[in-house]
């Protein structure tokens, strides 16, 4: 019997998902086709094959979806067997899922760990098996997972008992075959969606695709790699604990509990004020790290300290380096401006109160200062 017209699948709205987000199989979710969406998903949209494919089926997925009376005579007819007609396709899906499914979550598990070998164990056969189930439920087909997972873990046995390495293609192959003999038919349709709810849908989604991420992030740092300045290739979890322990990431650690004992001592207004200061609006903290003076220095010490770096950078007494010395002799000069104008401010704002203050000092540039004092 054909679904309420309220809640019948269109054909049109069905390929604009097909088009906006088809690898991440958003029109199979459209369609309440859960399992075969998450495929997508996880396999870079049926690997390139299933995309191909749903061009010339999607009027059909939807025909199925609103339950037309020609797919349910169909169906019905199908299940006068005993068990869903076997398909290539579909064990393709099953061995190639599977098979990636393991790769990646074993590929997770660190060579040097002193468990490794324990933990690929119990790790590789329990993802054969949830590629193969998964890639087994899809459409109005159902598997068990205990099927693919006997089969995944008689494989693994086989092969340790004849001394060979377990591969993840034959444990995919092993809990296919396992799987064809628990194929049952599935009711699926509209009465089905609303029983389990979008809500409740999305968040299943959204949680398979949060394990599917941890997966290939942590796929990436046990085998990815970066090229050092001198060209060594560093592992990619060696660089982040690397740069846990920098220098860098010590200032942020210390400017994050600063900003919090702001909050807690003074409320939003000390913490505002403190976030003002790390960000450096006025520049003042750049211009003394580029003239390498502390916090307190005076203005007769960044005068002093300003003409010595002059003298050291300035592009006629660089010729060699010419390009390079202009640009740290202008760069001297700003952080000279930036502090003498902070310095004139703040000693007016101390005689005048929160006047201006704009006397000749303030006018004249670096180049003035450097000119002169030569």
């Amino acid at each position: 019997m054909a679904v309420e017209e309220r809640n019948r699948k269109s054909v049109p709205v069905a390929y604009l998902w097909y088009f906006l987000g088809s690898i991440t199989g958003s029109h199979h979710f459209y369609l309440g086709r859960d399992f075969q969406a998450f495929l997508y998903l996880s396999t870079f949209g049926g690997y390139g094959i299933g995309l191909l494919a749903d061009l010339f089926r999607l009027g059909r997925y939807v025909r199925d979806a609103n339950e037309d009376d020609e797919e349910m005579h169909l169906y019905k007819l199908s299940k006068k067997q005993k068990k869903p007609r076997w398909g290539l396709e579909r064990a393709f899906y099953q061995v190639a899922t599977g098979t990636l499914y393991s790769a990646v979550l074993s590929g997770c598990i660190p060579a040097e760990w002193s468990y490794a070998h324990i933990a690929s164990i119990i790790v590789s056969p329990i993802a054969v098996s949830l590629g193969v189930w998964i890639a087994g439920n899809y459409g109005r087909q159902q598997v068990d997972f205990t099927y693919p997972m006997r089969g995944a873990i008689l494989t693994y046995a086989m092969m340790w008992f004849l001394s060979e390495e377990p591969s993840s293609f034959w444990l995919a192959f092993g809990a296919t075959i396992s799987a064809q003999h628990n194929r049952e038919f599935r009711n699926f349709g509209a009465a089905q969606r609303r029983q389990r709810g979008f809500c409740r849908r999305c968040l299943v989604l959204a949680f398979g695709t949060l394990l599917l991420t941890g997966g290939w992030v942590g796929f990436g740092l046990v085998h990815g790699e970066i090229e050092s300045e001198s060209g060594q290739k560093v592992p990619l979890h060696a660089a982040i604990r690397n740069f846990f322990a920098s220098p860098a990431w010590l200032e942020i650690e210390q400017a994050v509990k600063e900003l919090w004992q702001e909050l807690t001592k003074d409320g939003w207004s000390g913490f505002f004020y403190k976030l003002r200061d790390l960000a450096d609006v006025d520049g003042e903290d750049k211009a003394l790290r580029v003239l390498g003076l502390p916090a307190t220095a005076t203005e007769s010490e960044i005068k002093s300290r300003y003409r010595k770096l002059a003298k050291q950078y300035h592009p006629d007494r660089n010729r060699q380096n010419e390009s390079e010395a202009a640009e740290k002799f202008m760069e001297i000069s700003a952080a000279y401006e930036t502090l003498i104008k902070l310095k004139s401010s703040r000693s007016s704002f101390g005689k005048h109160g929160a006047s201006t203050f704009d006397g000749e000092a303030g006018r004249r540039s670096p180049k003035e200062h450097f000119h002169d004092d030569l």
